[in-house]
């Protein structure tokens, strides 16, 4: 079964396996829900371009920086990023992420929030 089988799938679980890349991912228009968590992920590239996520789960991956990776994920309501190597929640370029209301962003190495938290201004659940 190839990914492009699955392009009507709605919520995809890929956590605790070995996934150190996210190619292809493209192909899932209708995707709303991901969760990709306790992988070996270092990098965000390819997220962008699942506009239609609501709720992802990075957690617990090798994630350094945000980078670009969330720009284009208007319609997200829940990130998980806990359990990363982040030191800042910069997102690079983009509109800000306003439909976005929770943010789990604990055990990484963020000692000071520098980013513009403009990028989510209307989060109401911020833990870290």
């Amino acid at each position: 079964m190839t990914l492009r089988q699955l392009q009507n799938l709605r919520k995809l679980d890929l956590s605790f396996n070995r996934i150190a890349r996210l190619d292809n991912l493209e192909v899932l228009k209708e995707l709303k829900e991901l969760n990709i968590s306790f992988n070996l992920l270092e990098a965000l590239d390819h997220l962008g371009k699942l506009s239609g996520l609501r709720v992802v789960n990075l957690g617990h991956n090798k994630i350094r920086r945000l980078g670009e990776g969330l720009k284009n994920l208007r319609k997200l309501e829940v990130l998980s990023i806990a359990g990363n190597l982040l030191e800042d929640l910069t997102v690079a370029g983009g509109d800000p992420l306003i439909e976005l209301k929770e943010l789990h962003a604990g055990k990484n190495k963020i000692q000071v929030l520098k980013a513009p938290l403009n990028m989510f201004p209307n989060v109401s659940e911020f833990v870290s």
